[in-house]
């Protein structure tokens, strides 16, 4: 179980799950903003894609930036560098988000 928990809390530390919540918030708060009456439907559908998507984007961004991220004492400690996830788990995972995301998005 205590593995289970470890790697969730690797998946969240690779998508950046704080800073992906953030830009859905964002895109709900200027959805909800605009004149007329909210579709919760096409709202739900946003965020929820636009969650996917967004983590998607934050786990390629770590893919590219892995080299770096190990030579830094403040991202040394993420799932790739750290070598908690490899390589083809990351490009597998980020990739399955990022299909689901635009699917739903399309």
């Amino acid at each position: 179980m205590e593995f289970l928990s470890c790697k969730l809390k690797d998946y969240a530390q690779f998508v950046k799950l704080r800073l992906a919540s953030i830009v859905v918030f964002s895109a709900f708060a200027g959805y909800m903003l605009a004149p007329g009456q909210a579709d919760w439907h096409k709202l739900s559908i946003l965020i929820i894609s636009g969650f996917l998507v967004t983590c998607a984007s934050n786990g390629f961004n770590q893919i590219i930036e892995r080299g770096l991220d190990a030579l830094m004492d403040r991202t040394a400690k993420r799932p790739l560098p750290d070598n908690r996830m490899s390589l083809i788990e990351a490009y597998t995972f980020a990739t399955i988000l990022g299909v689901v995301g635009l699917v739903l998005l399309f």
